[in-house]
């Protein structure tokens, strides 16, 4: 269905039969074993961040309702006013409210640089915060 970055998302349905999942999982391990590296970083690395980010407890401030666009190196210690959602998982990493912090700035430029989507950063690097 879909791919990016090392995430792989699988769709199945009614028609689908032991066999075609048996076939998908040798397909997996076999891209494990030959394939440990995307864009000249470990897999590893970028997932490992991703896991220990996603269930990192963040200093929670109220959600601001004065906002001001910020560039993300700007960001540090500031609180968010917008979620932040790379996709895939698709599942928010900064929810508002929430305070940024220098590893999540490197994961989300990380994220970025390798040309992943992160819904809530414009184009231009920017995020909402507060004032």
């Amino acid at each position: 269905e879909l791919t990016t970055g090392n995430i792989l998302m699988c769709m199945t349905g009614i028609g689908n039969t032991a066999v075609d999942y048996e076939r998908l999982l040798q397909v997996l391990q076999d891209i494990a074993i030959n394939n440990t590296q995307i864009n000249d970083a470990p897999v590893e690395n970028l997932f490992e961040s991703g896991a220990r980010l996603w269930t990192k407890q963040r200093p929670l401030h109220k959600v601001p309702t004065q906002r001001v666009m910020l560039d993300l190196e700007d960001c540090a210690g500031r609180v968010c006013a917008s979620s932040i959602i790379p996709y895939p998982p698709g599942i928010p990493l900064i929810c508002p409210g929430e305070e940024l912090g220098h590893e999540e700035i490197d994961y989300i430029k990380e994220l970025r640089r390798r040309g992943e989507k992160v819904i809530g950063l414009t184009a231009a690097n920017q995020i909402a915060v507060g004032r």
